[in-house]
């Protein structure tokens, strides 16, 4: 009888804890499961506008991110489910774009009513007291490196977001111990880089030319665009061979080796 008794209880004990288990997925989470970097699916149940993305990062009790125009921080306190925001801080830059502003102050304002999430493997919703899901997040995947393997690495850009920026123009970015120079299709520019496992930041670029003899409207918004992008690169890693840099905003920029012609 106390043999049966014994087994009994074992068999129970497995079982609540699978249904514990079970329980946890796709209800609660943990600040562990919660950090990491997030891009936003959809804002009060509409999708993110395509030209202005909205990521999340959580790290150390404090959210940041890039809002659609403008940067954004603060501190964020947990209780098993519930999490609460603190007052955000964030640049001050206007774009022009239509929607842009105002699906950025909702993006605030969605957040600043949060009072519990929901986690569901690599899906994160922000819920308000009603239980509504504001805010859907998809978990951004990790960038790792040394950074070591970037020296004396030269490469070419294929494509932003999937697609090229341009076929006819030369793309390059070429790195030393703890400088940078390339090609921004017509002007080549230059800097200093840090960079650490997986992160790495451009904070400031020189052109080497004043202007491009042959360059047309078109050109500026392709070198602006490429720039741009370096300027805001948040995370490296180099994966069969390609260097992909991730971007505060979510972007990639993809590159292949290349072989620089002497000069």
């Amino acid at each position: 009888m106390k043999t049966w008794i014994l087994a009994f209880l074992a068999v129970a004990l497995m079982l609540s804890l699978m249904l514990t288990a079970c329980g946890v997925k796709g209800t609660a989470g943990s600040a562990a499961s919660l950090e990491g970097e997030w891009t936003l699916l959809t804002l009060d149940g509409a999708p993110v506008l395509s030209s202005a993305p909205i990521t999340a990062l959580f790290e150390d009790g404090r959210i940041g991110g890039f809002s659609g125009c403008n940067s954004y921080s603060g501190a964020y306190t947990l209780d098993g489910s519930a999490v609460r925001f603190a007052e955000m801080m964030m640049t001050l830059v206007a774009c022009p774009e239509d929607g842009v502003m105002d699906q950025e102050q909702a993006y605030m304002k969605a957040l600043s009513n949060i009072s519990k999430f929901r986690l569901d493997n690599d899906r994160l919703e922000l819920l308000d007291a009603s239980g509504a899901a504001r805010l859907v997040y998809a978990r951004l995947e990790p960038f790792a490196g040394d950074p070591a393997a970037l020296v004396g690495t030269n490469w070419q850009l294929l494509t932003l977001n999937g697609s090229p920026l341009d076929e006819t123009l030369a793309f390059t970015l070429a790195f030393t111990e703890n400088r940078y120079r390339g090609l921004a299709g017509c002007r080549h520019f230059e800097g200093d880089y840090q960079a650490g496992d997986g992160d790495i930041a451009f904070p400031m670029m020189t052109m080497l030319e004043e202007t491009c003899p042959v360059a047309d409207d078109a050109y500026w918004e392709l070198e602006g665009r490429f720039t741009a992008a370096l300027s805001w690169a948040h995370h490296w890693r180099i994966l069969d061979g390609r260097l992909e840099l991730r971007t505060v905003r979510g972007d990639v920029l993809a590159f292949a080796p290349y072989t620089p012609m002497p000069e």
